[in-house]
């Protein structure tokens, strides 16, 4: 029975089918790509601490030198070395040479304004034919330099360079020469930020040259090293390192935050979007399949049957788009890597993208779970079909009251009150139980304050939509008047797109703000925040790094959701051609019905998105918390101090081109889906017929 069901269910519902397949592939596609698009960053850095040698079991950050304050003196950290290397755990010990750079010999560039990781003294287990482009690895009076910069620079194997203490400015003292014995892989920026090392020398010589620069420094003439920095990493576990000292995470570039967020939020947001949107597309298809699930009941089908029908039928489909989706992903993502890797020949990357073992599984996963929720929604309406519905007209299910166990009341104040909770608590810093337990609470509050604003949105929204039509169904226009009476008849399947809507808008102006005016910070440099207030970022524009993002990111999320609230639409006035054809024998035009139909399914949209953008910018505003500077450089170091809500709403003005831009990503898809649903209108040709009107 219950195969037979599905068999027909699937015959008498193929374009329902159809799009839920396409949107569900869609989703998973764009989730794959951004969950892709995330560990790939984090792969590109392991990758490169694994070929220096500083990823492994064990690890220690310890202080080196002749100062009683040292952790270690050299000849100490020499014995730690050779007992770890005695014991198989594999070794590697990076030196970071305190305030040094490489200038060619006649000074016209130095690496201290070209890379932001430092000279270092390496010895063991490093992988030299990973690290290096050509040559070999340094001995003592040679140096193995970025090749990005030896290019730049017209440096090859063999030259010489000069080794300065121009660490922070442009004076320099020239401490020695040194042969370029090799050249090192250099790093890439743009898409992903990967950082090596500038310049590597031999280990014995890197503390021989950072003692002859604190020489210089202090004006003394000390043969010993006061204090320097060694980073001990071993490729098998060693309790012995990990009790030297404090465990560390290898710096190789930044992990672009902004980008890596926005990527999260993207996958989240569209989990989430076509979850919900799921209720109302299951509300409209079981609106729609009510006759049809009629007469199977009526023909003994059970009520159990039915329901695993429906279940078994999506979990298909889902499966179907899970596989295609994570397919899809995996192929534009791998196409997009391979792309770079090309561009950046030289580049210390990993040749192929990093899958996961646990990321195909939970990519199809996904859309198993999707399509089940999708499918629970006409499950549960089925359920409730009377068998006389095949029989004769009833009120649709789907448009039943259900009984409400919280009202909008507590919603709202539930949603005031954590509002107000989260802005104390991420302006007033360091709590009762310290920084880090603090944070913890603060999480705590964003994590409860989000879920009440989901439901506070849906609240909103629906509210919103009743006002929409009632304000429009009072008219003097025919067709905003025939918009208005639709969204007054149908408000639940015009408010659960608009809230999905809304969350997303909320999610992406959240970002946009809180990427402008952190990225804003980098831009005040010596001179007095003096620029257009409503300049932005130059990382913000959408041919660099995290403007590229925010434009991909907002464009697919939004594209993808209004995309899935079309279908619905689409579905939603099937199951209502009856109340369609009513309002047709009103005498709409083609032009107003047309005009009417686009109205309905845009205007609850745009509400949505505005109401989710101004909401977003708010709370960004409201919990910015962000070290922005005061001043110029100081001995190396620029002054900062902490920034506030105040200090945002200031500088509100830079992250207005940014929201415009999400603004404007979301407007464009409404409207095209405007067009969409004017073309589906259902048109009296007896009226244009009597009207004169032609079509």
């Amino acid at each position: 029975m219950i195969r037979q069901l599905m068999r027909e269910q699937a015959r008498a519902h193929r374009a329902y089918l159809g799009w839920t397949a396409a949107l569900l592939t869609l989703a998973i596609t764009l989730v794959a790509w951004a969950t892709l698009d995330a560990i790939q960053q984090y792969a590109i850095h392991e990758h490169a601490a694994e070929a220096y040698g500083a990823s492994g079991a064990s690890s220690a950050y310890v202080t080196v030198g002749s100062s009683p304050t040292a952790d270690l003196t050299l000849e100490e950290l020499d014995a730690v070395l050779a007992e770890a290397q005695a014991n198989g755990s594999e070794p590697t010990a990076i030196h970071d040479v305190w305030a040094l750079a490489i200038e060619t010999r006649d000074h016209a560039g130095s690496t201290s304004w070209q890379n932001l990781n430092s000279v270092v003294g390496i010895t063991g287990a490093a992988d030299w034919d990973g690290i290096l482009l050509e040559g070999a690895a340094p001995g003592t009076g040679e140096i193995a330099v970025d090749s990005g910069w030896a290019a730049r620079m017209g440096v090859g194997v063999g030259d010489t360079v000069a080794v300065t203490t121009a660490g922070w400015s442009e004076d320099y003292e020239e401490l020695s020469p040194r042969k370029v014995s090799g050249l090192l892989r250099t790093g890439v920026d743009g898409r992903y930020s990967l950082v090596p090392y500038a310049a590597v020398l031999e280990w014995e010589d890197s503390f021989a040259l950072e003692t002859a620069t604190e020489a210089k420094f202090y004006d003394d003439d000390a043969e010993a090293l006061d204090m320097t920095t060694v980073e001990i990493t071993t490729r098998g576990p060693d309790p012995a390192i990990d009790a030297v000292g404090a465990r560390f995470t290898p710096w190789m570039g930044n992990v672009e935050s902004g980008a890596i967020l926005l990527t999260s939020v993207t996958a989240v947001v569209l989990v989430l979007g076509m979850a919900g949107l799921a209720f109302a597309a299951g509300r409209a298809q079981a609106a729609s399949r009510a006759q049809w699930l009629a007469t199977a009941r009526v023909l003994g089908a059970r009520r159990s049957h039915v329901v695993l029908a429906s279940l078994a039928e999506l979990g298909l489909v889902g499966l179907v788009a899970g596989v295609a989706g994570t397919a899809l992903g995996l192929a534009i993502h791998a196409a997009m890597y391979a792309e770079l890797v090309v561009a950046n020949p030289a580049a210390l990357m990993p040749g192929s993208i990093a899958v996961p073992g646990w990321f195909i599984p939970a990519s199809v996963g996904l859309g198993v779970v999707l399509s089940l929720i999708l499918g629970a929604i006409p499950a549960f309406w089925a359920t409730r079909v009377a068998p006389v519905a095949a029989l004769k007209p009833v009120n649709p299910v789907t448009e039943a009251e259900v009984s409400r166990r919280i009202s909008a009341a507590w919603i709202y104040g539930v949603w005031t009150l954590l509002s107000v909770t989260l802005v104390l608590a991420a302006q007033t810093g360091e709590g009762p139980g310290g920084e880090s337990a603090w944070l913890w609470i603060v999480w705590g509050v964003g994590v409860a304050w989000a879920i009440a604003t989901v439901a506070m949105l849906v609240e909103l929204c629906r509210a919103a939509v009743r006002l929409l039509g009632h304000r429009l169904s009072r008219s003097r226009r025919p067709w905003l008047l025939a918009a208005g009476d639709a969204l007054r008849s149908c408000p639940r399947q015009a408010a659960v797109p608009t809230a999905v809507l809304a969350v997303a808008a909320l999610a992406l102006g959240v970002v946009a703000t809180w990427m402008s005016l952190t990225a804003w910070t980098d831009v005040i440099g010596t001179d007095a925040d003096d620029s257009a207030w409503w300049r932005t970022a130059p990382t913000l524009h959408p041919s660099q790094s995290d403007g590229g993002i925010l434009l991909i990111g907002a464009a697919s999320t939004l594209a993808v959701l209004v995309l899935a609230s079309f279908a619905t639409f689409a579905a939603s006035r099937q199951a209502a051609a009856a109340d369609h054809d009513a309002r047709e024998a009103l005498g709409l035009s083609t032009l107003d019905a047309r005009l009417a139909s686009a109205v309905q399914f845009a205007a609850p949209m745009l509400a949505g998105l505005g109401l989710g953008l101004a909401l977003g910018v708010a709370a960004a505003v409201g919990t910015f918390r962000y070290q922005v500077p005061v001043g110029g450089w100081q001995d190396g170091v620029i002054e900062t101090t902490l920034g506030d809500w105040t200090w945002a709403l200031a500088h509100l003005g830079h992250a207005l081109v940014p929201l415009g831009m999400v603004a404007l990503l979301g407007v464009a898809p409404i409207l095209l889906g405007a067009a969409g649903a004017a073309a589906i209108a259902r048109v009296s040709h007896r009226t244009d017929a009597l009207t004169g009107a032609t079509r």
